[in-house]
């Protein structure tokens, strides 16, 4: 009876090893699907706190780690520097980021990491430094690829066109001439007035501009750097001189965004500006429309004078 029963002894402690095993399998599967979640949350965070910028610097990667970390606590609600692993992948992330963006940063640079994590492969979520450009024929480290600039778009130029609004006390004159008026004796006899042909107190014509944006997070931080707004100053080109106007204004654009989803230097502007026009061309003091000219008068005289006005501006900047 003794030796009937250690074999069932042996075999019922085979499958209790099974499920044991089976246990712990199942235990190592939702770790690692629970870490996979983890991972592409941290992932999504690190995306939208980028906003599609590049980071040329240490104390960039610091203020971008900063504000993932914040970003990744308030999400979790849980503090990275009592979860390790959680900070370590946001270094593993925010290192694969500046390889997608194809940092210039030299391959020796260590990231710096805030967590004080280091060590550790790549695969552990451990920081990833960035690799060097390739270099060229002549030994020079320039990257030969062409890439969209992410980061230095604030202070650009433009050129379009501005619809000026004359905001004068006198009328633009294009052209003019006298005519005869005829009237009683009673009435002081004829009389010659200013009649304009063609005037010209709404008008468009070519600009350059100059502006320097800045780039907020009002709209969310997967926006930054992809708009921004600030003041401007404006040049109309055209007329007698060079430039016939100048003034300034306050404008905002929007940066080119490419097929592959790159977002590029060029951007379109839309602004207003106050502006000042110099050789405006009006009527002479004297020769206003409404007043008797003696019938003498043989000629209209027209003055040069400056003029206020609001112009409308759409350009491209570069």
């Amino acid at each position: 009876m003794r030796y009937k029963i250690v074999p069932l002894l042996l075999f019922a402690g085979t499958i209790a090893s099974a499920a044991d095993g089976d246990v712990f399998k199942e235990l190592n599967k939702q770790e690692s699907e629970l870490k996979a979640k983890k991972a592409a949350a941290i992932h999504a965070i690190v995306v939208e706190v980028m906003g599609g910028k590049d980071i040329s610097s240490a104390k960039e990667f610091q203020e971008y780690r900063a504000k993932v970390d914040k970003q990744v606590e308030k999400t979790s609600g849980l503090s990275l520097s009592a979860h390790p692993e959680m900070s370590r992948m946001v270094d593993h992330e925010l290192g694969q980021m500046w390889q997608a963006l194809k940092s210039n940063w030299d391959a020796t640079v260590n990231l710096p990491s805030s967590s004080g994590v280091t060590g550790g492969d790549a695969s552990a979520g451990a920081a990833v430094a960035p690799k060097a450009p390739a270099k060229t024929k002549e030994g020079d480290s320039t990257d030969p690829s062409p890439k969209p600039n992410t980061n230095d778009w604030t202070g650009r130029f433009g050129a379009g066109l501005g619809m000026t609004f004359d905001l004068g006390k006198h009328v633009r004159v294009k052209s003019a001439h006298l005519e005869t008026r005829t009237a009683s004796a009673a009435a002081g006899g004829n009389y010659k007035q200013v009649v304009v042909d063609e005037d010209g107190d709404v008008f468009a014509r070519p600009i350059i501009e100059a502006h320097h944006y800045f780039t907020p997070d009002w709209f969310g931080t997967n926006l930054m750097g992809k708009w921004g707004h600030g003041p401007f100053i404006i040049a109309a080109l055209g007329g007698d001189n060079i430039i016939s106007a100048a003034g300034a204004g306050y404008m905002v654009g929007f940066r080119r965004k490419t097929v592959a989803g790159d977002y590029l230097p060029e951007h379109f502007n839309i602004g207003v500006a106050y502006t000042v026009d110099f050789g405006v061309k009006v009527l002479a003091d004297g020769y206003e429309t409404d007043q008797r000219l003696p019938v003498a008068t043989t000629e209209v005289k027209f003055r040069n004078t400056h003029q206020e006005g609001i112009s409308f501006v759409f350009s491209i900047g570069w």
